[in-house]
């Protein structure tokens, strides 16, 4: 029997309060917010516990999803099984604790509580508002401006002449199992460890069906535990950048990196040893976004100016009404200022995402001419897009704004219509309005509707007439629920068959009845005290 050293009850129950904190950010969510895990811990970690001593562990079939990038691509993320996920987040939490003593000193990933690095900040971060970009976690956000800050910090501190940026061409699928094995051979580390570590990969990383593992390619997931393992493959890359040009003229988020350096030839002296040292660990940078800026270009590529008086805006009060009209008046002066500066490229996309979160605070209505546009060419925006538009209009407006990007022959991202819908629940309803969204959540459910993601959506349909529906929704909902064991879709029919047994008792024994022919039931986290909602 093989014995699991440093995995046990504690780090496994640490593990699942990290992963617990981080999972309402996360991009799929769980219509019960996955409650059967809450309710008996110890004993699912128990369980885990004993079958990796009998040998008996097998992780399960992962949940595969995408999330938009640009020009119609997008990134393939991982969801694992919660107990798989806990026990991978317990093995990289271990393995980062051994390793970090080798992390040098501004290189960054996420996970604040594991890595401290504050002496060398540039800047004051606490203040700043987290709901400005997408995270899974607040501490990621944290790790992410600090980073930020300190790229900012190689121009106008330590005042470079140049800085030098450049990243690694799709890095989670380069990354070859044995730089993996390499980084962990720095360290002592029990080898059945690393043996479940890689039994696990070889689950949860993408191959083609009944092929194979081709022994490449981190799962993308959204809870740190890919990112610790690629942001160390890469320390014996940030010690050969570190030598080239000093601990504080480098800085590094990830695969994304920064230099500082004096002029335009040294900069390209290190983009060409940057790539000798990456091809070493067999990567390969992405020679498209590698750039070589004056203080100048980097001044627009950054759009420092522009950030800065949006970093004005977010510090005036928003409590009341003419705090509202303020920043509404606010932003609306340094748009027409500023807005010019999208064709300069650089990050412009960060800096409209801003501009969207203040306008919708303000409920200034600029922007809501090019909404759709900006939604189909920046389709990471579609959540704080979604936000504005639903902040600075009325239901009916919102729905018009959700329905022509579902159809729109452009529109080819899951996640965007699934944010698009999920921002549905949040309009306040009522009369004519709330009646066609539950018509609208009917169609979904009755498969209308065949836009790309359209199952997703209908996963939160039965939400939507929970919240503005009536005993007179039943008849609907009751017909999907006889019929369970035709679902092609786990998450329509688990969504369903909660909302159906929140409205009484009844309901819910019909619920029992019929999970109970279920080949697999995933429909064990509906409570058996629910109470009547109608």
């Amino acid at each position: 029997m093989p014995i699991i050293r440093n995995i046990n009850r504690s780090s496994l129950w640490t593990a699942w309060k990290n992963i617990r904190k981080q999972l309402p950010r996360t991009s799929m969510r769980d219509i019960t917010d996955y409650v059967e895990f809450d309710i008996d811990p110890d004993w699912w970690i128990g369980k885990l516990l004993k079958e990796i001593k009998a040998g008996r562990y097998e992780p399960a079939s992962p949940y595969r999803f995408t999330l938009a990038k640009k020009i119609g691509f997008s990134r393939q993320m991982t969801f694992p099984h919660i107990p798989d996920l806990v026990l991978y987040r317990a093995i990289t939490d271990y393995l980062y604790v051994r390793a970090k003593r080798l992390e040098k000193g501004h290189v960054y990933f996420a996970r604040n509580e594991l890595s401290k690095k504050r002496k060398n900040r540039p800047h004051d971060i606490d203040n700043v508002d987290e709901s400005g970009y997408t995270f899974s976690s607040a501490s990621s956000f944290e790790k992410w401006r600090e980073f930020d800050q300190y790229r900012k910090h190689l121009l106008l501190d330590d005042v470079y002449p140049y800085i030098v940026l450049t990243d690694i061409s799709n890095y989670f699928d380069s990354v070859l199992y044995g730089r993996v094995i390499d980084a962990i051979h720095e360290v002592n580390v029990d080898r059945n460890v690393v043996g479940l570590l890689f039994f696990i990969l070889e689950r949860l990383s993408i191959r083609e069906a009944f092929n194979e593992s081709p022994r490449i390619g981190l799962p993308v997931d959204e809870f740190d535990c890919s990112r610790t393992l690629a942001h160390m493959v890469l320390f014996p890359h940030d010690r050969r950048m570190v030598e080239l040009v000093g601990e504080n003229a480098y800085v590094r988020w990830m695969d994304d990196q920064g230099f500082g350096t004096s002029s335009w030839a040294s900069g390209l002296n290190i983009l060409k040893n940057c790539g000798q040292s990456l091809a070493r660990l067999h990567l390969t940078p992405n020679a498209a976004k590698s750039k070589v800026l004056s203080f100048k270009k980097a001044f627009r590529h950054f759009h420092f100016d522009v950030n800065e008086k949006l970093d004005n805006i977010e510090r005036l009060p928003k409590d009341s009404a003419c705090d509202r009209i303020a920043i509404r008046t606010a932003v609306g002066c340094v748009w027409r200022q500023s807005r010019y500066f999208a064709k300069a490229g650089g990050e412009w996309g960060k800096v409209l995402k801003r501009f969207y979160r203040l306008a919708g605070i303000g409920g200034a209505r600029f922007l809501r001419h090019r909404a759709l546009r900006d939604v189909l060419d920046e389709p990471t925006l579609a959540a704080r897009v979604s936000d504005y538009m639903r902040l600075t209009g009325d239901a009916q407006q919102y729905e018009h704004f959700v329905s022509r990007l579902w159809k729109h022959e452009e529109q080819v991202y899951p996640d965007v219509n699934r944010a698009l819908t999920e921002g549905l629940l949040r309009v306040e309803a009522s009369g004519e309005d709330a009646l066609r969204y539950r018509r609208l959540a009917t169609s979904l459910l009755e498969k209308r509707f065949q836009f790309p993601g359209w199952e997703a959506c209908a996963a939160v349909a039965p939400l939507l007439i929970l919240r503005l529906g009536d005993r007179r929704s039943l008849p609907r909902l009751r017909k999907i629920v006889k019929h369970l064991s035709d679902s092609t879709h786990p998450a329509i029919g688990k969504a369903v068959a909660v909302v159906y047994a929140s409205f009484g008792m009844e309901e819910y024994k019909e619920v029992v009845e019929a999970a109970s022919t279920l080949r697999n039931n995933y429909l064990f986290s509906v409570p058996s005290d629910v109470g009547s909602c109608a």
